[in-house]
Order: structure tokens, then sequence, then C-alpha cells
């Protein structure tokens, strides 16, 4: 079961990492903020992120190098998980105050964790404790933006399917809707198993149960990822004749 959560895991930090780089360089070169926050939240996150807190938690090292490399984890996470919300408020709701608002209070919330965990315990004392309250503030927020990209993605999923009925609705770009709610909502379940599992003191990789649902849900992420937005010619093949029949 440890070898299926790995390899679950060791898919969806490849995908992130690769898709996260050529994300970003997109949104350089094409001045496309919506490119490069989505970029920045796959390789800090998944693709950097994830890595560097599994080595924090299970590589022998001294405490000053675990809590240089976990308050990086912890910065990378804001950030990631910070653009994860400033690109569902920027191309889903871009006039919703509301939406503008709750961008603003998960960057507020996620940079008082760090500054918490700065100056309260210290990042040493927390990088092995995954119920210290300021992780826990991170991973709740990565949820919550998760939860809400996979909610506006599916909103719009199944408003572009009405239009592609009509013939106005490319086909590639309604599929690329309906895999990023898959994606990111298998994330949403991921991190939300994760932190129920941490509250009852159970680390989901080292737990059977866990490193299964881990394997199987992180293949499922990844696999959506890299048709969503890298898809082979076959695949564009057949989402347009699925389209046409």
């Amino acid at each position: 079961m440890e070898i299926l959560g790995a390899i679950g895991g060791g898919a969806f930090v490849l995908v992130s990492f690769a898709l996260g780089l050529r994300l970003l360089w997109l949104g350089v070169r094409r001045r496309q903020l919506a490119e490069w926050c989505l970029g920045a939240t796959l390789f800090l996150t998944g693709g950097v992120g994830y890595p560097l807190v599994s080595i924090c938690r299970l590589v022998p090292m001294e405490d000053g190098l675990r809590g240089a490399l976990f308050a990086g984890f912890m910065v990378m996470q804001g950030v990631g998980i910070g653009c994860l919300a400033l690109f569902n408020w920027r191309v889903f709701r871009p006039t919703d105050r509301r939406a503008q608002a709750a961008t603003v209070g998960l960057w507020a919330t996620l940079g008082a964790g760090v500054i918490g965990q700065a100056l309260g315990p210290g990042f040493a004392a927390s990088a092995l404790d995954p119920q210290a309250p300021f992780t826990q503030l991170g991973n709740w927020g990565a949820a919550a933006a998760l939860g809400w990209a996979c909610a506006e993605s599916w909103n719009y999923y199944r408003m572009l399917i009405r239009r592609q009925r009509l013939g106005i609705a490319d086909p590639l770009l309604v599929d690329r809707f309906r895999l990023w709610a898959l994606s990111s909502g298998t994330a949403t379940v991921l991190t939300l198993l994760s932190n129920v599992g941490f509250m009852m003191g159970i680390d989901m990789a080292t737990w059977p149960p866990g490193a299964l649902m881990i394997g199987v849900l992180g293949l499922l992420a990844a696999g959506a990822l890299a048709l969503a937005f890298l898809p082979p010619a076959a695949y564009e093949r057949r989402v347009r004749a699925r389209s046409a029949g």
C-alpha cells in the first residue's frame, strides 16, 4: 500500500513540477496573470512544497536545517495557495467584491500563519508536528482554495457544455474545465483526508488504507492535470469526435 501511495504522490509531484514550470514560463512570455498564478500554485505546492515537507518529516537532520526547510515549505505553501485564490478571483469572478475579499483574507491568513510560526514556537519545533496550529492553518487554507477552484470550474463546465451542444464552445476548452474540476476536487479530498488524519494522530502516507487512497487519488489528479494542459493528439481527437457525435 505504501508503494502505491508513493507512486501516486510521486506522479502528482512530477506533473505539478513540469506543468507548473511550463505555465510559469507561458505566463511570463504572454504576460498572462492567470497562467502565471496557476503555474506558481502547481510548482510551489505540488512540485516543490509537497516533497520538501516530506523530506522535513522523514529524513534525519539537525534542527537548524529542518527549521529552514520547513520555513521554506510554509512560505511556498502560502504563496502557492494565495496564487490559486488570486486565479479563482481573477478568472471566475473578477468583478465580485466577495471573491476579492476572500482572496485578500486568505493571503492575510496564510501570511499571519508564517509570521506566527516564526515568532512563536519556531519552524523547527513544528516541522515534525502536523497538528501544530499554524501548520494546520495553512493546510485548511489550501483545502479552502482548492475546493473553491473545483466549485468554480465545475460551474463553468456546466455552463459551457450547454453552449457546446449549440456548437458555440470549443470542446477542448469545455473538457479542460471538467478536468481541472476533477483535479482540484481530488486534491481537495486528499488535503481534507490528510488534515483529518493529522487531527486524529494518523499519518495517511504510512497508514495502509490512507496510502491506498493517496495512491489512487494522486494518480487521478496527476492524470487529469496532464490531460487538461498537456493533452496528447490522440486524446484531443477523441474529445472532438465525441462532441461531434
